[in-house]
C-alpha cells in the first residue's frame, strides 16, 4: 500500500493529494454554492469590520488618553510654578497642604504630594488612590523623571503621572496627579456597542446586497446548466432569452445565446450537407457501380464499349473528387484560419485572370483596367472565386458572346464578372448562391457550389455578393470587399483613390 492509500488519498505524479478541502471540511459539502459564497463574504465582511472597529476603538482611546495626560502635566506644571513663587519662608509641606486644600481639580482628578518626611498629602477622593502599590513606591521612592502610566484599581482604572519635587537641585518628596478613567471606560464601551450595532447593520445590507446579487449571477449559470442539459438532448432550439440589466451577467447571458445560435445554425447547416452530399454523390456512385457491373457480367464486350464504360466512369469519378474538393473548401470557410491574408497587386490579378480567360473559351472578353492598388486578401481564394464566376459565365454564353471583367472603387472594392447569357429569373436569383442550387445550370454537369464558395470567399474577407440579372439581358456577378482590405497604391504606380 502506498503512502498515499494510508493516509486515506490518493497521490498525484507530482506526490500531491487528490482529497479535496471540502472533505477536510465536511459540514462545506453540504452547503449549496450560494450559502458557501454567503458565508465566505460574511467571514471576509466581518474581519474587515472587526479590524477597521479595533482601529476606531484604538484611535479613540488614544485621542482621550492624550486629553488627560495633557491635564495631568498641566496640574504637575501647575503646582511647581506655584511652589517657585510661593512667600519666602513657607515651608513646601506646608505650602503644599494648603495648595491642595484651596485649589479646584477637574472631575476625577485627585493629587497626592508627599514632602520628605512627614505625611502624604491628598485632596479630595485621594483615599481610592494612595493605596495603589506603584503609587505607594512612587510616593515613598520619587522617580528620576516624570512618568505616565495606567494603573488598575477597584472597579475602574486610573491614568497617573508621577513626577519628583525637586528644591534647590535636590529631591525632597514627590506628587502624583491621577485621573479616574471610569468616564472613557463608559464612553468606551458605549462606542463599541453603538458602532458594533452599526457595524453589524452595515454587514446585514452587505449581506443582502451580495446575497442577491450572487442568487441573481448563480440564477443565471443554473439557466445556463438547464438549457446545455436540453440542448445535450437534442433540443437545440432552446434559449436563455435574458430579460434582466445589460450588465456582464445580462452580456454573458446574450453571448451565451448568441453561441448557441451559431451552434444550431453550424449544426443544421452540417445537417443540410450530409443530406445534399448523400444525394449529390448518390448519382455518380450508382452510374460508375453500373458501368463496372455491366463491364463484369461482360454485358459490354466490345473494346470500343468497354473503353467508352471506362471513360465514363473515370469522368465521373474525377466529377465526385471536384465536388469532394469543393465541399472541403465549404466546410474550410468556416474555420478561423480559413483565410491567408497576404499583400496582392489587384491590377496584376486581374490582368493575369484575363489572359488566362481568354484561352479558355471562344468568347469577346472584356477586361477593364483594374487599379493599380495593393490589397490585404488571401490571394489564391479570390483568384479562385473569380475563376468560378467566370466558369459560370461561360457555360452561361455561347460562341462571340461577351463576357467582362471590371473593378470598381466606390462604397466597397467591387469585382464584377458580366456575361451576355440568357440571364436568370428574380426567383431564381434568391436561391443561385445557396450550396448544390444550380437554377441557371440545368442539364449540364456541375456540382453547384461554385457560387456557394464565391459567397463563402466574400464574406470570410468582410464582404459580400450579389448579382444583377434579367432573363435574356445577361448577369453581372459582384464580390464587395471592404475599403480595408485595401493597403493603399501599389509600387508600380501612384494612383488617387475616391
Amino acid at each position: 500500500m502506498s503512502v498515499a492509500e494510508r493516509v486515506g488519498g490518493v497521490a498525484d505524479p507530482l506526490g500531491h493529494s487528490k482529497r479535496s478541502s471540502l472533505a477536510r471540511l465536511p459540514f462545506l459539502g453540504r452547503l449549496t454554492t450560494l450559502q458557501r459564497l454567503v458565508l465566505g463574504s460574511l467571514v471576509l465582511f466581518a474581519l474587515g469590520l472587526a479590524v477597521i472597529l479595533t482601529q476606531i476603538v484604538s484611535t479613540y482611546t488614544h485621542s482621550y488618553l492624550s486629553s488627560v495626560d495633557s491635564s495631568l502635566v498641566t496640574e504637575i506644571t501647575e503646582f511647581g510654578r506655584s511652589a517657585s513663587q510661593r512667600p519666602k519662608g513657607t515651608a513646601l509641606r506646608s505650602f503644599a497642604h494648603s495648595y491642595l486644600s484651596s485649589h479646584p481639580l477637574s472631575n476625577g482628578e485627585t493629587i497626592l504630594i508627599d514632602v520628605f518626611p512627614g505625611p502624604i498629602y491628598g485632596s479630595t477622593d485621594s483615599s481610592s488612590v494612595e493605596p495603589l502599590s506603584r503609587v505607594r513606591q512612587l510616593l515613598d521612592r520619587p522617580p528620576g523623571k516624570t512618568t505616565i502610566f495606567t494603573e488598575a484599581g477597584t472597579g475602574t482604572s486610573y491614568r497617573i503621572i508621577a513626577s519628583p519635587l525637586v528644591n534647590g537641585g535636590k529631591t525632597v518628596g514627590s506628587m502624583v496627579v491621577a485621573a479616574n478613567l471610569a468616564q472613557l471606560e463608559r464612553q468606551r464601551g458605549e462606542f463599541i456597542l453603538l458602532t458594533s450595532l452599526e457595524a453589524v447593520t452595515a454587514l446585514a445590507g452587505a449581506l443582502a446586497v451580495a446575497a442577491f446579487s450572487l442568487k441573481r449571477i448563480l440564477a443565471t449559470v443554473q439557466a445556463m446548466t438547464k438549457t446545455a442539459r436540453e440542448i445535450a438532448v437534442g433540443d437545440l432550439g432552446t434559449r436563455l432569452r435574458h430579460v434582466g440589466p445589460k450588465d456582464e451577467v445580462g452580456e454573458l447571458a446574450a453571448t451565451f445565446d448568441i453561441m448557441l445560435d451559431q451552434i444550431e445554425s453550424a449544426f443544421n447547416q452540417q445537417s443540410r450537407l450530409v443530406s445534399d452530399l448523400s444525394h449529390q454523390f448518390r448519382t455518380p456512385l450508382t452510374a460508375a457501380r453500373g458501368h463496372l457491373e455491366l463491364i463484369a457480367r461482360g454485358a459490354i464486350s466490345q473494346p470500343e464499349e468497354v473503353a467508352d464504360s471506362i471513360e465514363l466512369v473515370l469522368e465521373e469519378l474525377d466529377h465526385l473528387r471536384s465536388l469532394l474538393d469543393r465541399v472541403l473548401l465549404i466546410g474550410r470557410s468556416m474555420e478561423p484560419d480559413f483565410l491567408a491574408i497576404d499583400e496582392v497587386d489587384l491590377a496584376t490579378l486581374i490582368r493575369n485572370i484575363g489572359i488566362e480567360a481568354s484561352f479558355l473559351a471562344n468568347r469577346e472578353w472584356r477586361v477593364g483596367n483594374a487599379p493599380e492598388i495593393t490589397v490585404r486578401v488571401d490571394g489564391d481564394k479570390v483568384r479562385g472565386a473569380i475563376w468560378n464566376l467566370i466558369d459560370n459565365a461561360i457555360k452561361a454564353t455561347s460562341e462571340g458572346d461577351a463576357i467582362g471583367i471590371a473593378v470598381e472603387i466606390g462604397e466597397s472594392l467591387d469585382l464584377s464578372v458580366t456575361d451576355s447569357g440568357k440571364g436568370l429569373s428574380p426567383s431564381d436569383q434568391e436561391t443561385v448562391f445557396e450550396r448544390f442550387a444550380r437554377p441557371g445550370g440545368q442539364g449540364r454537369r456541375g456540382t453547384g457550389l461554385g457560387l456557394a464558395i464565391v459567397k463563402a470567399v466574400a464574406e470570410g474577407h468582410g464582404g459580400g455578393v450579389s448579382m444583377r440579372s434579367a432573363l435574356g439581358e445577361g448577369a453581372t456577378v459582384t464580390i464587395s470587399l471592404p475599403l480595408s482590405v485595401i493597403v493603399g497604391p501599389s509600387e508600380r504606380s501612384e494612383v488617387e483613390i475616391t
